[in-house]
């Protein structure tokens, strides 16, 4: 009787170990498929639209901004208001004196112009056309850290706050991020 029983639990642990293999080598590919997709999950380059995002320096004020003209970069209002010297600096380091072209502190907005330049332009996209739930990135410079990617989800495309319309995020946004874009999984 021994044996039968013994001979029974060895068959029911090699089936197990079977078994326990069986969904392991299950369980890889699936998490393979997982990790790859969320690797890849942003749908542009980063780095490459860091091209047309600059840090800005406003006497003692820092944040960011992008370019949507060849000469024009879009900021925060609150950055570069009342600055006796604004200075933009790019991804690879090159640094740019800047002026106010325009300024709404209501929409609290600004569009600073550098003369002779030539960057590159961030494509501006109809918020009408983005879904809540879908993903978005701020790219900035929160805490001092350059070129930092925050990824969140637009968690509503209509915000009013007084007069003006917001989109409401979820994404990680600190001092230093004001002024920088806010993309879809696009750019």
């Amino acid at each position: 009787m021994r044996r039968i029983f013994h001979d029974a639990i060895t068959l029911y642990c090699r089936l197990l170990s079977l078994y326990k293999t069986a969904a392991v080598l299950l369980c890889v590919p699936v998490a393979i498929a997982v990790f790859c997709t969320n690797a890849s999950a942003i749908g542009f380059d980063a780095e490459k639209t860091y091209d047309s995002v600059f840090v800005i320096y406003a006497d003692l004020s820092l944040g960011s901004g992008f370019s949507i003209g060849k000469d024009l970069i879009i900021t925060n209002a609150h950055v570069v208001a009342d600055a006796g010297k604004i200075t933009v600096v790019n991804y690879r380091g090159d640094e740019f004196s800047a002026n106010i072209s325009a300024l709404d502190e209501e929409l609290d907005i600004a569009a600073l112009w550098v003369d002779n330049a030539d960057f590159p332009v961030l494509k501006i996209s109809d918020y009408r056309e983005s879904k809540v739930g879908e993903d978005v990135y701020a790219i900035g410079t929160p805490n001092s850290m350059d070129y930092t990617l925050t990824k969140g989800v637009l968690s509503a495309k209509d915000r009013r706050l007084g007069s003006n319309h917001y989109l409401q995020i979820d994404a990680a946004i600190n001092s230093g991020n004001s002024g920088g874009p806010l993309l879809n999984d696009s750019g």
